[in-house]
């Protein structure tokens, strides 16, 4: 198995989190911390000492999106869910790391505040999203623009130097409702981003200076078609997908899939997770060599966390590989030959109409 033997802190976890119900996480690296955020609580996990400390509790329809880096340190963006009091505001939480061995009485962070105006007015996004499962991405030319993907397909930009909605879009997906789905930003460009939800992946551009999208479609492989709520990691040119839930068939998934941007290519792995892996996140140590995944917990059961090395997941295909991506291709062109045929049926359909 390319998976390490998991190791889960169940005296550590039973003594913090008993009580309390986290679902969905998510999380980003700090140098050793990983910071995961879910179910009203914030936790740092600290990688060399593998342990993992208490950071925060907030209201659990508060939902962590994004986090800002600067010399000053580093931020979390929340946003408060639409149906609360909070209605849609911005929250921010200014980190300090919660292992350091001496902290000055004085210092202050590890709250959540109202994010506000210069004439201490709260800042709200927008008044009708749902960020309950959102993902999103900080881009643009200075790094000053977040790109949030929301239910049921929303695409908006809010400039965080202006504090205001610079765009808004649907994403072309047909009817689906997305959350808990795979969005990232392409390193190479800082407004490009890669989106993909069930059967639907879409590469998106956008131009800051008409603040328009381009919508490109990217096509998703057969056996990832009905999976959601899956860890995903994005690393050098690949993103790479771990387990999830398969709403065809109501179980969940040990498979792993990668996908190549640049070949544009899925692959799906002969070998599987040890277990089925579902509601978590994923992400890679600070020299890329190893990957961290934190699974969702329900009440009365610690939560897993898992780690596994990158290059068991970059290695030659096997056999059994190679024949699934052979396979993948040929439906890939029947797919394409069907969609040319009902295309030229609507063009003369339309015609004998006219």
């Amino acid at each position: 198995m390319y998976l390490d033997s998991f190791f889960i802190h169940n005296i550590l976890f039973s003594v913090i989190i008993k009580q309390i119900y986290i679902m969905k996480v998510l999380c980003f690296l700090q140098f050793e911390e990983i910071l995961v955020c879910g179910g009203g609580q914030c936790y740092s996990y600290h990688t060399r000492e593998k342990q993992l400390k208490l950071v925060c509790s907030y209201a659990t329809d508060i939902y962590y999106v994004a986090n800002i880096e600067s010399t000053e340190g580093i931020k979390l963006i929340f946003i408060g869910d639409k149906s609360i009091k909070q209605s849609n505001y911005v929250f921010l939480l200014e980190y300090v790391s919660v292992w350091k061995s001496v902290i000055a009485s004085k210092q202050t962070g590890n709250e959540l505040i109202p994010f506000v105006t210069s004439d201490n007015k709260s800042i709200v996004i927008t008044n009708e999203g749902d960020y309950e499962g959102s993902r999103a991405v900080i881009g643009g030319k200075k790094k000053n623009l977040l790109f949030i993907t929301s239910f049921p397909r929303h695409i908006e930009v809010f400039d965080l130097n202006t504090c205001k909605i610079v765009a808004y879009s649907t994403l072309p997906i047909g009817e689906h409702c997305i959350r808990h789905h795979c969005f990232v930003k392409k390193k190479q460009n800082s407004n490009e981003m890669i989106f993909f939800y069930g059967n639907s992946g879409l590469s998106i551009g956008y131009d800051e200076d008409s603040n328009t999208f381009q919508f490109r479609n990217l096509r998703v492989c057969s056996s990832m078609r009905y999976i959601t709520n899956y860890a995903y990691v994005y690393i050098n040119d690949i993103i790479l997908f771990f387990g999830g839930r398969n709403a065809n068939q109501l179980d969940t998934s040990k498979i792993v899939h990668k996908y190549s941007i640049t070949e544009n290519t899925w692959l799906k792995f002969e070998n599987t997770l040890t277990s089925p892996l579902v509601d978590a996140c994923a992400i890679s140590s600070q020299n890329s060599t190893m990957i961290y995944m934190f699974e969702g917990i329900c009440k009365g059961n610690a939560p897993q966390i898992w780690h596994t090395h990158l290059s068991g997941w970059m290695q030659e295909e096997t056999e059994t590989e190679k024949q699934w991506m052979q396979q993948e291709q040929e439906k890939m062109q029947l797919e394409d030959i069907k969609n040319e045929l009902a295309s030229v049926t609507h063009e003369i359909h339309f015609k004998d109409f006219k």
